[in-house]
């Protein structure tokens, strides 16, 4: 594999090459439009089936591979690759791929790239349809494609969404102001599906299902995974999950930091944060302490239909700093004063990460960086992480945290990565 893959323009052109016809890239190295380091790759193509087969030739096998019906996401090292087979929303075709296509021409650099009004018009719809939000990067992008080629323009306007909603789309343009265009999404999507069910009501009824039974399974069963750093403080954890998320920019893979429990509400307080005094609080009782437990599982579950599910099936790695079993190992800095074999039989009811690292290192290391608990408590919790590596589901790793920060966080991204390839 490529080590900068397409960050390297011979291997851009190789690829494209290989595949004349049959790819186009969208939006892509437009001098106005600001690229990033860390901006992705659109690509459209025609043969997904062909071009999945010659890009692993090129480029290997990707960390990760999302498939979705509108849109196949590839994560490498160095960056993300989206395929686009249609250019939809929710299973509803809003520019034809044949008249798309025919449009298809070789730049100066000889690379693939659609005519400037369906790049833009891409642009445009895919924020608007799909959040109702629009990028005013796009405006010189859209004053370009309405200044060169309005006809092309307004066509595609008018296949999508009628004439009258084409005419208030151009009017914007007119006025070089397509950003007020988000007060017309519902209009805009109302009007999308009953042309696109007016014009193919059975190929339509089979898109919106295909999508919708796609996207309910990512829900069911998350593409991306949920990393859990266990470990007793002073080890560096929070340091560590820093580390690794600056580590993933380069492949465009997110995270959503979840400590110990996962919040109810978006508005809910964080519960990151800094403990000094673990053990200066007493425990609660047998019964307050058995109905904290029922709360968490309750937090748990709405978690798991909610907004951490959604996250892992949309676009987001799940990192918890600390997880469930900390009370196991350490039930006073829970206040947990119950029973630990009612514990255990929770543990079993709740949502497992798909991989678990656990942080230990040498008691003299951890006590020169953070003193909290006493010498003697601070070896129990060793032991008792060390026996819980062996019971834990799924993957478990324990790391030495003894050596550098760098070292360990590059230890982590690199654990990770490789569960990634390796469950792909």
């Amino acid at each position: 594999m490529s080590g900068k893959g397409f960050r390297n323009p011979a291997v851009e052109l190789d690829w494209a090459s290989r595949l004349a016809g049959e790819v186009a890239f969208l939006r892509h190295k437009i001098p106005w439009l600001e690229h990033r380091e860390s901006s992705d790759w659109d690509l459209a193509v025609r043969d997904h089936e062909r071009t999945v087969k010659v890009t692993g030739s090129i480029l290997g096998d990707p960390l990760l591979t999302v498939s979705r019906v509108y849109v196949e996401q590839r994560y490498y090292p160095w960056g993300q690759v989206d395929f686009l087979p249609s250019f939809e929303w929710n299973g509803y075709v809003y520019l034809d791929s044949e008249r798309f296509w025919s449009r298809v021409a070789l730049g100066e650099d000889g690379l693939p790239r659609p005519c400037v009004a369906h790049d833009a018009l891409i642009a445009w719809l895919t924020g608007l349809l799909t959040g109702g939000t629009y990028q005013p990067r796009y405006d010189r992008l859209l004053q370009e494609a309405w200044a060169v080629d309005q006809r092309e323009l307004r066509d595609c306007l008018r296949w999508a969404f009628g004439e009258d909603l084409a005419g208030e789309m151009a009017l914007l343009l007119e006025r070089k102001n397509p950003g007020e265009a988000v007060l017309l999404v519902p209009d805009l999507r109302s009007m999308l599906k009953w042309r696109s069910v007016l014009r193919s009501p059975a190929e339509v009824l089979e898109r919106v299902v295909r999508h919708w039974f796609c996207e309910l399974s990512h829900h069911w069963k998350p593409p991306f995974p949920w990393l859990a750093l266990l470990g007793p403080d002073g080890v560096g954890k929070s340091t560590v999950i820093a580390g690794v998320d600056e580590l993933l920019k380069p492949s465009r893979l997110k995270t959503l930091l979840v400590h110990w429990r996962p919040k109810m509400a978006g508005h809910e307080p964080a519960d990151a944060v800094v403990v000094t005094d673990p053990h200066g609080r007493s425990a609660r009782g047998f019964l307050s302490s058995t109905l904290a437990l029922v709360l968490l599982w309750v937090r748990w579950m709405i978690g798991r239909v909610g907004r951490t599910w959604h996250q892992r099936a949309k676009q987001k790695i799940m990192v918890s700093d600390r997880y469930y079993p900390d009370l196991l190992v350490d039930p006073r800095r829970y206040l947990y004063g119950g029973s630990l074999r009612l514990a255990r039989w929770v543990f079993r009811a709740l949502p497992k990460p798909d991989l678990t690292i656990i942080l230990l290192a040498d008691p003299e290391v951890i006590l020169a960086r953070k003193e909290e608990v006493p010498r003697e408590e601070l070896i129990r919790q060793l032991t008792v992480y060390r026996a819980l590596a062996e019971e834990l589901p799924n993957d478990v790793v324990t790391l030495d945290a003894g050596r550098s920060v760098s070292e360990v966080r590059e230890e982590v991204a690199r654990i990770l990565m490789e569960h990634l390839f390796r469950v792909r």
